[in-house]
């Protein structure tokens, strides 16, 4: 696991046990490896996208007092749908925990002036999905993996926050990831608006 991941699901998993959740409902690719990070007496079910999938509206019939977004939103066509789908899902003044890339991060912004598209606009397996080799040559496996990881777009945090507030989340507070070493130093310098991931906490409010 690299070192942001690790880094990610630590914070994630203190701030969950802080909000003191009983049913945490997950909504990521991959997102077992949340449990990992859990104490045993936290009730966790993933949603697993795309086994699960949150590009159509969905309803779901479960008591959850946190749901958890990693990663997601920039996967998907129109997010509204997702956030509004949570909305008719879950009970008010339920958490919502949400990690993205920030379309904003300082050294994105340089990558466009020396003429480079970030890879966090496109996702990690943007070689593979639109430059790599025809696309029915890939297996099944390879395609489902190809066209999941690509991304659809990433966002500033004011566009996060209006999708939010359209669907009756507030926005409680914004965290930074803690990382070590001069890597840690220098992005803790950096204004929230201008660090890599968006971390926020939100609070449905019907």
């Amino acid at each position: 696991m690299k070192e942001k991941d690790d880094i990610r699901y630590k914070a994630l998993s203190y701030l969950i046990k802080k909000l003191n959740c009983k049913f945490l409902g997950d909504f990521a690719s991959g997102g077992e490896i949340m449990k990992n990070f859990l104490p045993k007496n936290i009730k966790y079910k993933s949603f697993d996208y795309p086994r699960f999938n949150l590009e159509k509206s969905f309803l779901i019939q479960e008591e959850i007092d946190c749901a958890i977004s990693q990663e997601v939103i920039e996967h998907l066509r129109n997010p509204r749908i997702f956030l509004h789908s949570l909305n008719k899902s879950l009970k008010n003044k339920t958490k919502l925990i949400l990690t993205i890339p920030n379309s904003s991060f300082i050294k994105y912004r340089l990558q466009f002036l020396l003429g480079k598209n970030p890879d966090t606009f496109m996702g990690p397996s943007v070689e593979i999905s639109l430059f790599g080799k025809s696309y029915y040559k890939l297996s099944k496996k390879e395609k489902l993996s190809s066209d999941f990881m690509l991304h659809v777009r990433s966002y500033n945090f004011k566009e996060i926050k209006k999708m939010l507030e359209l669907e009756n989340f507030e926005v409680l507070k914004r965290f930074k990831l803690k990382y070590n070493g001069l890597k840690g130093f220098l992005l803790k310098m950096l204004p929230l608006n201008f660090s890599g991931y968006h971390f926020i906490l939100a609070e449905l409010k019907k």
